[in-house]
């Protein structure tokens, strides 16, 4: 009777056991953390990465969503190889390229037997010059919250194109099962729309498992810091961590100063201007290294995270307050259930919410840039309206070939304006020393030389006038110009104030007409 109840045992035992290891593959052996991102021009590429559980040769099939028919008998098919993931999976990624712009797309991913449910994208209208992007300060804990955030997000936002991530996605780098629950809440929105992330102190080099990124950031740095365009609009991502690093710093200036897209961004993790007060000093060290080029290169809007509250400042530059549409405006988002309830009150700061989890999303519609800050429910804790209008932003493309060709695009826009008088000889022109030091701020020329301050364009027909910031007055002919100065300045913001014969203007008489 023993043996018998024993036997009886031992066969239940191996058929739970049998069936336990069945439910366990079945679960094992499926897609997951499918991605979508960048790694070349939005407009005509997509990026998308995933982990399954075989070293078999996977696909991507993908058809255009107006010749979808429920199948994918008529997509195309490109065949993916997988790398070793963990003890598992394997991860595979493509870059789908030859894609049409401003174009939907129907695709899943996998392989006969296993495929993923079916997702879409959209590539970038060519020269898009109207969008929305969605960014996603701290996660770091509270995934179950996050993800009724997310779906939130995407249930109200169709027109979200992509996101970025602000760094500290998780609290752990080494933790994979915080990765995991991380990617899992976020499945919905990052399989629909590209994410673009950055590095934050928690995050080590784990994030570079996940996520595809553009391969153009300085040697031995390269997907720490990259950068990309879309439409009207060019992204500088870095890694603030490694914010005294001289490659990163001369790569942001190449990259900043090689673009010539209407609005401008940057990411990183850590504040240069703090809403708590930072210990470390990094922002500081921030300050030092990135925020003159930031400044230099007129970004409007930076995102950063790192102190777990919203706070957008006031537009700053040379760490002064400035007028709206003359600095950087610096957001802080805090996406994740960990708040700081004290901060500082600093005078830069023109909105702080210290206890709310929230999320950005930044619209824009050609000249005129809408930011709001919604909480974890949908309620709106600030908006911002930036207005650049067309006629305040002209290209030069090239070197032009007479000085008509040039002369209409140098405005002179001291706090005092320089007295100008005719001789045989052309326009001359003098200035209050202490001029070059209060300069209107309504709007800054942006190039290749630091060193210069405005340039100014007195009427004249045979020559111009160039002033420096260290004081003085440098005169050049017309034809001097075009080596040193034109040839390699890209975009020139204008105040269309043109200068009558003998006037002068003192502090508080500027007209910027814009």
């Amino acid at each position: 009777m023993k043996l018998r109840c024993l036997k009886i045992f031992l066969a239940l035992a191996g058929f739970i056991l049998y069936f336990s290891q069945a439910i366990f593959a079945q679960e094992s052996l499926k897609i997951d953390r499918v991605i979508l991102s960048w790694t070349s021009n939005p407009d005509t590429t997509q990026t998308i990465t995933w982990i399954m559980p075989t070293d078999f040769p996977a696909y991507v099939q993908y058809i255009e969503k107006d010749k979808f028919k429920g199948n994918f008998n008529n997509a195309k098919k490109v065949e993916v190889k997988g790398v070793p993931f963990d003890s598992v999976n394997y991860r595979y990624s493509v870059t789908l390229t030859g894609l049409r712009p401003g174009t939907q797309y129907v695709y899943r991913v996998g392989s006969e037997g296993m495929w993923s449910d079916v997702f879409t994208f959209a590539t970038a209208p060519a020269d898009a010059e109207s969008f929305a992007f969605l960014y996603l300060g701290d996660v770091q804990s509270g995934f179950s919250e996050w993800r009724s955030m997310l779906e939130e997000i995407n249930r109200k936002n169709p027109q979200l194109r992509f996101a970025l991530l602000g760094g500290d996605l998780t609290e752990k780098e080494s933790d994979e099962g915080e990765w995991s629950e991380f990617l899992k809440a976020a499945a919905a929105l990052f399989s629909k729309i590209p994410v673009m992330p950055t590095l934050g102190n928690h995050d080590g080099s784990a994030y570079l498992k996940f996520f595809a990124l553009p391969d153009n950031g300085p040697e031995d740095l390269k997907k720490e810091f990259y950068s990309f365009d879309y439409g009207n609009a060019h992204f500088v991502v870095l890694n603030s961590n490694k914010n005294a690093d001289e490659r990163a710093k001369e790569w942001l200036r190449k990259d900043l100063e090689n673009t010539d897209k209407k609005w401008r961004f940057a990411v990183f993790h850590h504040p240069p201007y703090p809403a708590v007060a930072d210990y470390k000093g990094i922002d500081e060290s921030i300050r030092k290294n990135w925020v003159p080029l930031l400044e230099q290169y007129n970004v409007d809007m930076v995102f950063v995270g790192h102190q777990h509250v919203y706070m957008r400042t006031k537009p700053l530059r040379d760490g002064q307050i400035h007028p709206d549409g003359d600095g950087v405006v610096y957001v802080m988002g805090n996406s994740g259930t960990k708040h700081y309830g004290s901060y500082a009150d600093f005078e830069y700061i023109a909105k702080l919410e210290a206890s709310m989890s929230n999320y950005q999303i930044v619209k824009i519609d050609g000249d005129i840039l809408t930011l709001t800050s919604l909480g974890v429910d949908g309620q709106v804790i600030d908006t911002y309206t930036i207005v650049k209008r067309s006629s305040d932003v002209e290209k030069l493309k090239s070197t032009p070939t007479n000085s008509e060709g040039y002369r209409q695009h140098m405005v002179c826009n001291f706090g005092y304006t320089p007295q100008c008088n005719y001789n045989s000889s052309g326009y001359s022109a003098r200035i209050y020393k202490s001029a070059i030091y209060t300069l209107n701020p309504c709007q800054r020329i942006y190039g290749r030389f630091p060193h210069l301050g405005k340039i100014c364009d007195l009427g004249a027909k045979r020559s111009i006038q160039i002033f420096t910031k260290k004081g003085g007055l440098v005169y050049e002919k017309k034809n001097s110009m075009q080596s040193s100065i034109f040839y390699h300045c890209n975009v020139y913001r204008l105040t269309r104030q043109f200068i009558d014969s003998g006037a002068i203007l003192r502090p508080g008489q500027h007209r910027c007409p814009f």
